[in-house]
């Protein structure tokens, strides 16, 4: 079972999950330390609103897979 962590709108867990709409969204410790929700963007992993994964379907427990390099973040959430 996944370990749980908390996020700012709620429990959370790390892996990587799709959204209805095809995009992934990987849910995994940001540049802060704190656990964050990002989505692909191209190459790079944008902050992303976790109420996204109230309807998203879990890939992986890993919130790198299929990630060939270290995740460029383009941004950081509000919180941090």
């Amino acid at each position: 079972m996944a370990r749980r962590l908390q996020t700012a709108a709620g429990v959370g867990e790390l892996g990587t999950f799709r959204l209805a709409s095809g995009e992934l969204v990987r849910c995994l410790v940001g540049p802060s330390g704190r656990l964050a929700l990002y989505r692909e963007s191209g190459p790079r992993l944008v902050p992303a609103d976790p109420r996204l994964l109230l309807d998203a379907v879990k890939l992986s427990d890993d919130p790198t897979w299929l990630i060939d390099t270290e995740p460029d973040f383009a941004g950081t959430l509000p919180a941090d």
